[in-house]
């Protein structure tokens, strides 16, 4: 019999109190037990540092301009989650020395705790651009954790607390219209996407200067111009419209397609509006060194025609319309390129591409690359392959 019950307690089946394995399984059971509550006393001081979403306002866009006095004008905007609110939006304005200042005084006035740590939209004035540089009103965002780095960073052709209190009809609250506006021109290929952390990057890239997507309000709309060029100093430069915006988007090789670009080409022994679409495009780079560097730009473009207003068959003009598109490009490349030479900026990154495969050269010119590419030899080649034009001849 005894050798039965032991036995049976071998296969973990106890039948009686008496066994000599129940005060064993019992130690193990109040061992987990205590296991179990230790992990919960661990887990339960995370939920002590909660916020309630009723007594916070989360700014989701925040503006800032450069005052008469040299001071900082903040704008912020944050949704009013309270039903019982007659606005759905709370407006904030301060002036201040800093933008971490300017959140004390926006708590002074809100009825929550403002936090930042949400913004989508980041918008400079130009003002504060061309007086000012602009990396060291920033680095609050970038020292602090709890701030995201993917946010637009946007400058504003115009008055930021203007653009961001107006009223817009049939829009959607402010954060939103810019927001959603935004993400469809980096989309349809209008402006660049440059976030507070892709600016960041640029900011310290010696091999290239920044730019911001620049936008502006025209009445009772918001509108898309293009890109602000910033120059070494990080100051506001110049500005590209959006056709040229398009054009450095391809030759950073960052472009959105399909592109739509219309051009007047000659056709018939006369000039039409021709509209394509651009499928591909491929930029390289090649630097031959002389007294100075000659660039040599070649751009390999593959296109659909969208429209093409005459009265001869496309089809028979396929080769001429290739040579007219290439021409094209060529001029417009290189009045862009002469452009920014003048201006002594660069923001293509051809500097990068020369630091990284001839590192040796770089180092005679990589502190004064915006100006020994000012005094560099640029020629442009262009190479257009129409892959479709529609289904008519």
């Amino acid at each position: 019999m005894a050798r039965r019950r032991l036995l049976l307690c071998d296969a973990r089946a106890v039948f009686c109190d008496r066994c000599p394995c129940r005060p064993m399984e019992e130690e193990i059971m109040k061992r987990g037990l205590v296991r179990i509550a230790l992990t919960l006393l661990l887990l339960l001081p995370g939920c002590a540092d909660y916020n309630e979403l009723d007594k916070l306002d989360l700014v989701l866009a925040l503006g800032f301009d450069r005052t008469e006095d040299g001071d900082l004008q903040v704008t912020g905007i944050s949704p009013v989650f309270s039903e019982s609110a007659k606005t759905k939006q709370d407006v904030f304005r301060v002036q201040s020395r800093s933008l971490r200042e300017s959140r004390e005084k926006m708590n002074a006035v809100s009825n929550g705790t403002v936090v930042a740590g949400k913004v989508q939209m980041v918008l400079v004035g130009k003002r504060l651009l061309e007086h000012t540089t602009l990396f060291p009103h920033l680095d609050i965002m970038y020292r602090d954790a709890k701030t995201t780095t993917n946010a637009y960073l946007v400058a504003v052709d115009g008055t930021v607390s203007e653009l961001m209190t107006a009223s817009y009809p049939g829009k959607p609250a402010v954060q939103m219209y810019l927001r959603n506006m935004m993400d469809s021109a980096v989309r349809n290929g209008l402006t660049a996407n440059v976030t507070l952390q892709k600016y960041h990057y640029m900011y310290y890239d010696r091999g290239s200067t920044a730019f911001l997507p620049e936008i502006a309000r025209r009445g009772s709309e918001l509108t898309v111009n293009g890109v602000a060029l910033l120059n070494a100093r990080d100051r506001y430069e110049m500005s590209l419209n959006r056709t040229e915006t398009k054009q450095l988007l391809m030759l950073r090789n960052e472009a959105e397609f399909p592109m739509m670009l219309t051009a007047d080409l000659p056709a018939n022994g006369k000039r039409l509006p021709v509209s394509f679409s651009v499928k591909k495009a491929r930029p390289r780079f090649r630097i031959e060194w002389q007294k100075t560097p000659h660039i040599r730009v070649s751009l390999d473009l593959h296109a659909e025609v969208t429209e093409y207003p005459s009265e001869s068959e496309l089809t028979k003009s396929i080769p001429e319309l290739e040579r007219n598109i290439s021409r094209y490009f060529d001029r417009e490349l290189s009045a862009l390129l002469r452009k920014l030479q003048e201006h002594r900026v660069e923001p293509i990154g051809i500097g990068g591409r020369i630091r990284s495969l001839q590192h040796g050269r770089w180092k005679t010119i990589g502190e004064n690359w915006p100006d020994t590419f000012a005094q560099s030899k640029v020629t442009v080649r262009t190479n257009v392959v129409i892959k479709r034009h529609g289904i008519l001849k």
